[in-house]
């Protein structure tokens, strides 16, 4: 698996906040793991089950 997926799975069983959430993706962002596509993707999917 590779860190896209494993956030999807992270955001969509809601095991972290929004706000841990944000930080980990700022972090792969700037260390190229997930693209600026991907990483506004998972944005959506925490607005799409609502994690607070």
């Amino acid at each position: 698996m590779n860190t896209f997926n494993n956030c999807m799975i992270v955001i969509t069983n809601q095991k972290k906040t929004r706000e841990q959430m944000l930080s980990l993706m700022d972090l792969y962002v700037m260390n190229n793991r997930i693209t600026a596509e991907q990483y506004q993707e998972l944005v959506d999917k925490m607005d799409q089950v609502g994690l607070e």
